[in-house]
């Protein structure tokens, strides 16, 4: 592999994104660089403010969208933006725990397009129980404790986009996210099922746990989007929606 980038889009909730920020830069070896895009929300980045974030002094990059885009589109710049590395998709009202970052990359492997983070709020990538865990600091024995369990990685059906790993060489075969999935909901169930109609497999890697406090990072008016686009899904893909639905895996969240 060329390396890894991590990718975290902001829009908005500077809080959030601030937390976000410093638990991958406290957790991720410090030559991995990141990629930052702020796209256009109605709190603002800059270079100064990212400066006062990161703390290692790793390569950090920061692209400013100058209007609103949507998640699809900014994911899509940061995927045109990649130089041939995968990309780890982290929203920016996730915190992740020390081990995060080498637990993803075990999961990865050939032939795998993406692997997904098990957190307390993922859809089917969420833990037992996890609505109890109202806090990172209350997670964070769980995370640890998966940590050191090292549990193997398991198959999934779709990889779920609260952090998600997405390999250089699925997005050169599969391409990038579907516009059509604009501004957001869904865009990451379309593209694995492409994916997986082009022989490609998604995987969880139950060794790492992050928080995610879902929805903060979307704003209003999503219950309304989610299921126009879940509408889409099972249009475009009735058989493969079916299945999904059975196994809860169009239960959309960001």
């Amino acid at each position: 592999m060329a390396g890894c980038v991590v990718f975290v889009p902001i829009y908005g909730r500077l809080d959030l994104a601030e937390r976000c920020l410093r638990s991958l830069d406290a957790t991720t070896p410090g030559a991995v660089p990141f990629l930052v895009i702020d796209d256009c929300g109605p709190e603002r980045t800059s270079d100064s403010w990212l400066a006062g974030v990161m703390a290692s002094g790793r390569a950090t990059t920061l692209l400013v969208n100058d209007r609103n885009l949507g998640f699809v589109q900014t994911a899509n710049r940061a995927f045109a933006a990649r130089q041939g590395r995968d990309v780890l998709l982290v929203n920016s009202d996730v915190v992740v725990f020390p081990g995060w970052y080498d637990g993803m990359l075990a999961a990865a492997g050939q032939g795998v397009a993406s692997v997904t983070a098990m957190s307390n709020q993922g859809s089917i990538a969420t833990i037992a129980q996890g609505c109890l865990y109202s806090s990172p600091e209350q997670l964070a024995p769980i995370a640890e404790a998966a940590r050191q369990s090292a549990s193997q990685p398991v198959g999934m059906p779709v990889g779920v986009g609260h952090a998600l790993f997405l390999a250089d060489a699925a997005l050169s075969d599969v391409g990038v996210f579907d516009l059509a999935f604009s501004p957001g909901y869904g865009e990451e169930v379309d593209w694995s099922i492409r994916a997986r109609r082009r022989g490609w497999v998604h995987t969880a890697a139950p060794a790492v746990v992050v928080w995610h406090d879902a929805g903060a990072s979307f704003g209003t008016g999503r219950t309304a989007l989610r299921r126009w686009h879940e509408l889409k899904l099972a249009m475009r893909y009735p058989r493969e929606f079916l299945a999904l639905r059975r196994r809860g895996a169009v239960e959309l969240v960001r």
